[in-house]
């Protein structure tokens, strides 16, 4: 019973943990010797040249580096050292007739003696061999996992094609075989269809690791990494993909294109990378599931299934889209990356994973019905677009419908957004011109327009016509007799909240009579107290008949709410008790006015007998809370002024005995002395001690100091030695300074040396995020050091370990966001715990 609880959970934590990719801040370089047999040095390809083969070398090390540095974080250099090119056939270790487990079980040992173990980190044996495996072709073997063991490094043979070496390089760092087509492979994961298309694939074109590659290779690297050259840190922080606009699965007819819309955001990078790619591993026996290609890693946020095209010839390509799906509840594995692969130089790449899934079901599927290729169409005009929809999986959705003018590429053009789901709809086309181009290099001439109609707040999409080979889209004449106009869509007015990103001033077109008309741009801004509230952007558009035509788009700035920062220093005395009982008959001298005392020892809450102000009364020099006396620093009768309110002295204690001469003497008064001590109201003699006397109820924590004749009797001399002090303290404020940044944090010691941040400007927010090495955030506070609320060595952050946890020692990484004289400013390093 018991197993079967523990398995029954493991089964739960299991589906609802989100896949990761390892993150590091760490690129890996390892050095890496291709060895070159005499067979294959004399064959066809490098005919007994050395140089030939060193060009080889170039080529394959410069191929392999912009695949693993871009998604793996590796990069290789070249052993450039003849010895590896066997040129003497009386030298050769590997024969044609070898297989290729006879290479790979002595390929680290010869490499070992032709240039030394400590002279390389990764080993391949470029050649040909004798493939006894009848029912495959085989163009390569190696160990899985080598890279991470001295003895297995150079465990690998290839023939002389840089894909092939690329895959059995990714062997050595753990990768299995992707592909679940006819060359059935019992230690493939089967998660691409068919051949498959990335480097662990036996398809084409073998360019890029898929997700599920990626995954497991950066797993073994954060695990055990082997021996290298060297490694590269950056403080890079790896992007976010906002996991709540993704929904945990979504229903789809069969035959129903889709895309996901992917948003990720990164805090020093530019330019990012969307994949999106079925992940349903089946090892072993397991029947393949698999049945959607993998698209390339694109720019652009949002990563589409659907049917491709060759840009060759004009062909469907092969398995781009398969017309018999199976039903069924599919994963899909989402990422982001930061990779820079035009950057001409070292950096690490940094991922964010989710996953959902499609539930696959019989139905109608979702297309476009109206027929448009190689019609043509007038701008201006109205068109009645239908597409079929299954009620019942799209019962009450709604759709947006745009335009593209390049074949498909991309849809600037926003005809309807909101519609009704209802399979018809009336729209307007632009009056614009879209004409016929040229498809890739295949020599056809296709339509360029093309429809899309995509539903809301869901990833099924259609298109309109689009196919090559039978015309493509559809076009659309220019109206020269409709008036001046600009292009949809339009820029709308918007309403934002300071400190959010301000959205840029698009670029619109216009269309007109006469000939192209010229739009001009401007912005005009709005300040208050020197902040930006408002922003106003106008476009004029202006043909050559003089005609015009403008829109603005305003956007309003919400400032933010003041935060009520809690002060420092506890000025909070005010509060004691505001409004104390306004006695009636205010009695001006109440008994009370206990704070003054501050010098005296504070006589705690002694005062037995009247309900003693509990320990307001020590208050005094002290400052807390308490003593309202903070106003006071003058030395003037210190008590009085704080608390405004305290009017009526509460509890009037009638039988004020002037007894004035208690002043600050202190000694706490010994107990209850009933109705002397009153001392009227002038003598901030602390003495205060209410008496118990009647109305004892009144001041429950004297601190009122009531003395209502606020000022009266200012006494000059009150001797309130108290009031000095207390509170001189708040001036400070010195800045000006630099920020300065404690990054060593102790979890020991009772976590006193906790990370801290000094000299931003006082009362605003700080916003921290501290991220592990593997690029995980484990702590964020957007008001850091408010109210006690720092870094100490734990996470606060849910996934990591567990929210609460301590946290490892060693090296994290931080990005602060702070104010620092009037400016926003970001900072960004390391930070230490032990």
């Amino acid at each position: 019973m018991r197993f079967f609880i523990c398995v029954l959970l493991l089964g739960i934590a299991q589906l609802s943990a989100q896949p990761t990719i390892a993150n590091t801040p760490t690129l890996r370089v390892y050095r890496l010797a291709i060895n070159i047999p005499y067979n294959t040095y004399s064959s066809w390809l490098f005919e007994k040249d050395t140089e030939k083969v060193k060009q080889f070398w170039q080529e394959t090390e410069h191929f392999l580096n912009q695949m693993y540095m871009r998604d793996i974080g590796v990069r290789f250099e070249l052993v450039k050292d003849e010895r590896l090119i066997i040129t003497d056939p009386k030298k050769e270790v590997f024969k044609r007739q070898h297989n290729a487990s006879y290479i790979i079980g002595l390929a680290t040992e010869a490499i070992n003696e032709l240039i030394g173990s400590e002279n390389y980190d990764v080993g391949i044996c470029v050649t040909y061999f004798t493939n006894n495996r009848k029912s495959m072709v085989l163009r390569g073997l190696s160990h899985i996992g080598g890279v991470y063991h001295n003895e297995h490094k150079g465990a690998a043979v290839a023939v002389p094609t840089k894909e092939v070496i690329a895959h059995e390089i990714g062997h050595l760092f753990g990768a299995r075989h992707t592909f679940s087509g006819v060359n059935f492979d019992y230690a493939s994961e089967k998660t691409e269809y068919d051949k498959g298309q990335s480097v662990m694939s036996s398809g084409s074109p073998r360019d890029f690791f898929s997700l599920s590659s990626i995954e497991l290779i950066r797993r073994y690297l954060s695990e055990q990494a082997g021996h290298r050259s060297k490694d590269v840190s950056f403080a890079s922080a790896p992007p976010r993909i906002d996991k709540s606009q993704i929904k945990p699965r979504y229903t789809l007819p069969k035959d129903t294109y889709f895309s996901f819309a992917i948003p990720a955001t990164d805090p020093d990078s530019q330019q990012l990378y969307y994949m999106a790619e079925q992940h349903d591993v089946r090892l072993g026996e397991e029947t393949s599931v698999a049945q959607y290609t993998i698209p390339q890693p694109t720019t652009i946020p949002s990563v589409a299934f659907k049917r491709q095209y060759h840009k060759h010839t004009g062909s469907e390509v092969a398995n781009s889209w398969i017309r018999e799906q199976q039903t069924g509840t599919f994963t899909f594995w989402l990422a982001v990356s930061d990779a820079q692969p035009h950057s001409g130089k070292d950096y690490i790449t940094q991922y964010d994973l989710a996953e959902t899934q499609v539930v696959v079901t019989e139905g109608t599927p979702f297309k476009i019905t109206t027929s448009t290729a190689n019609k043509t169409y007038r701008g201006g005009s109205k068109q009645t677009l239908t597409w079929s929809v299954d009620k019942p999986i799209f019962e009450g959705t709604k759709v947006r419908i745009w335009l593209s003018d390049d074949h498909g590429q991309t849809y600037p053009y926003l005809l309807a957004d909101g519609v009704e789901n209802t399979g018809s709809y009336e729209v307007t086309l632009p009056n614009i011109a879209i004409k016929k181009q040229p498809y890739g290099t295949s020599g056809l001439e296709v339509g360029a327009g093309v429809i899309k109609i995509e539903v809301i707040d869901h990833i099924a999409f259609a298109v309109s016509d689009e196919n090559p080979k039978a015309g493509g889209g559809f076009i659309l004449e220019k109206d020269d007799d409709l008036p001046l106009a600009f292009v949809l869509p339009l820029p709308q007015d918007k309403t934002i909240e300071e400190g959010q990103p301000l959205p840029a001033q698009v670029t619109l077109r216009a269309v007109g009579p006469c000939g192209i008309p010229t739009v001009t741009p401007s912005v005009t801004e709005e300040r208050k107290e020197g902040k930006l509230t408002k922003i106003t952007y106008q476009w004029l558009a202006t043909d050559s008949c003089g005609n015009q035509v403008t829109h603005t788009q305003v956007i309003t700035i919400n400032p933010k709410k003041q935060e009520s920062v809690p002060p420092s220093d506890p000025k909070p005395a005010p509060t004691p008790e505001p409004t104390p009982k306004p006695a009636p008959t205010p009695e001006p001298a109440p008994t009370p006015e206990p704070t003054p005392q501050p010098a005296p020892t504070p006589d705690p809450t002694p005062k037995p007998a009247p309900t003693p102000e509990p320990t307001p009364k020590p208050a005094p020099t002290p400052e807390p809370t308490p003593k309202p006396a903070p106003t006071p620093e003058p030395t003037p009768k210190p008590a009085p002024t704080p608390e405004p309110t305290p009017k009526p002295a509460p509890t009037p204690e009638p039988t004020p005995k002037s007894a004035p001469a208690p002043e600050p003497t202190p000694t706490p008064e010994p107990t209850p002395k009933p109705a002397p001590t009153p001392e009227p109201a002038p003598k901030p003699a602390p003495t205060p001690e209410p008496a118990p006397k009647p109305a004892p109820t009144p001041e429950p924590a004297p601190t009122p100091e009531p003395t209502p004749k606020p000022a009266p009797t200012p006494e000059p001399k009150p001797k309130p030695v108290p009031t000095p002090e207390p509170k001189p303290k708040p001036v400070p404020t010195p800045e000006a300074q630099e920020i300065i940044v404690y990054n060593g944090v102790s979890a020991e010691n009772g976590g006193e040396n906790y990370f801290r941040v000094e000299n931003t400007d006082p009362n605003t927010p700080i916003k921290v995020l501290i991220f592990n090495e593997m690029g995980l955030i484990v702590y964020e506070n957007a008001h850091y050091q408010q109210n006690g609320d720092v870094f100490r060595g734990y996470a606060n952050v849910k996934g990591v370990i567990t929210s609460g946890q301590s946290l490892p020692s060693g090296t994290y990484f931080y990005i602060l966001s702070y104010t620092h004289n009037g400016k926003q400013e970001t900072k960004k390093g390391y930070l230490y715990l032990k």
